[in-house]
Formats: C-alpha cells, structure tokens, sequence
C-alpha cells in the first residue's frame, strides 16, 4: 500500500495529456527522491506560471501582459491576414520559419469529429469573427493538424466563415503532408512548403 499522499498526487499528474498512471507515479518517485529545494523550486515555478502567464484576450496567444500579446501589439504585421491554428506551439513552429507574418488565433483544442452537438464545443469562433471584423481580414490560412479531428475543424470552421463572409478567402495547408501528422512534428521544410502552397477552400 501507497501512502494516500503519493495516489493523491498520482490521480492529480494522471489529468495532465499524455501521462499515464505509471508515468505519474514514475515522476512522483523522482520528486520524492529529490531534496527539498527541487520541490520549492518546481511548486515556485507552478505558480509563477499559473498567475503570470495568461491567454491574450484577442488571439489566445500567450503573453503576461493581460490584455494583449506581443504578435497583436506588433504594427509591423499584416493585418489583413489571420491563421487559425490548434495550440501555442504550432504558433512558434510557423513563427520560426520566418515566412508569415500575419496575425493568428488559437483554438486551443480541436473538435472531435466523434461530437453529436459540435454547436456546444466553444473554440473561438466569436473571437474570430470579432478579428475579422475590426481587422478587415482578407486572408485566412487554416494551420489545424492534419489528422481525422484536424480536417474536420478546418471544413467546419471554413463552412461557418463562408456563409458570413462572401469576400474573404480562405486557405488550408497544402496537401502532400503526411496524415495523421501533427504540426509541431513536421520538419521545417516540409511545413515551409505546405503554407506557400496553401490550397484554396
């Protein structure tokens, strides 16, 4: 028998993506071996993240600044351009290749194609229409992964905009990607491909 202290601590790493039970208690086994400072010093920074980075209020980007993030406060981009990706670090994965220099909205997650009401699922879309809007965007690229849940959250967000905005053209990721691939994954060149040649919706 565990202590109740270590299954307490099990059943709260288990929630994190990607970590099974015996992952957890792996990491719990390492923290308890570990001297005391390493445990201030991981709790400091768990709440140093928690109360000092905060989602952008326009594009769900990072930032510690409450109101807008660095990309959003950047007059040097174009404004007229948006891409609509599933999480941050497919937003620093595009940034680093230094080929677009747009604005972005993050989704956050992506629609699960097994949903009955999707009309439920909140992914932003009032927020991008808002950036739409105020920003007159004439260019949309949509950078979700390319996997079953992927596609289905570009067509569904495409299919919304269109009946909304006649005059605004929206984009995909080339084709020629592997299925099933994620893009924090993809190699640079590969990816750098996929967004200049953009496939049209």
């Amino acid at each position: 028998m565990k202590p109740k202290e270590f299954e307490y601590f099990v059943e709260g790493f288990k929630k994190l993506p990607g970590i099974s039970k015996k992952s957890a208690e792996k990491i719990c086994d390492f923290i308890l071996r570990q001297d005391d400072k390493f445990a201030k010093d991981l709790s400091s920074r768990i709440m140093d993240l928690k109360f000092n980075v905060v989602f952008c209020s326009i594009c769900n980007n990072l930032t510690n600044n409450q109101i807008h993030c660095d990309i959003c406060n950047d007059s040097n981009r174009y404004n007229n351009k948006l891409c609509i990706i599933s999480d941050f670090n497919d937003l620093i994965k595009i940034e680093n290749l230094e080929i677009y220099n747009g604005l972005y909205f993050n989704l956050k997650m992506e629609i699960d194609s097994k949903k009955k009401n999707i009309d439920d699922i909140d992914i932003g879309l009032k927020k991008i229409i808002e950036i739409i809007e105020k920003k007159d965007i004439k260019e949309i690229l949509i950078a979700t992964n390319m996997t079953i849940n992927g596609e289905f959250t570009a067509f569904y967000i495409s299919s919304y905009l269109k009946k909304l905005f006649e005059d605004i053209e929206i984009f995909r990721l080339a084709t020629g990607l592997p299925f099933n691939s994620s893009i924090d994954y993809i190699d640079s060149e590969s990816l750098t491909s996929a967004i200049k040649n953009k496939i049209k919706f």
